[in-house]
């Protein structure tokens, strides 16, 4: 019998279809409990309140309002982003 020996697993509870976000996209305020994200349209970022769903490794579901995959996020420095300010979109 060998003494040591251990593995990882993975467990599929629930598959869906969903939009989802970068963690990184997702703002939460501590004392309201609102969380929000930037999203970019037009060039300039707006700010949405959402609604989190189910959370992955690094993604979390968005269920209201309703995202499209297409939609762009800001995923770095939202802290102190105004509505409106003008954004930059990078891959």
């Amino acid at each position: 019998m060998a003494i040591g020996l251990f593995g990882t697993a993975r467990i599929t509870v629930e598959s869906r279809d969903a939009v989802t976000v970068p963690d990184a996209a997702i703002l939460r305020d501590d004392v309201s409990g609102v969380s929000r994200v930037a999203l970019v349209r037009d060039g300039k970022a707006h700010w949405v309140d959402v609604v989190a769903g189910l959370r992955g490794a690094e993604r979390t579901e968005i269920v209201s309002p309703a995202l499209t995959p297409s939609d762009s996020v800001v995923v770095s420095g939202q802290v102190g982003l105004p509505e409106g300010a003008h954004v930059t979109i990078r891959p």
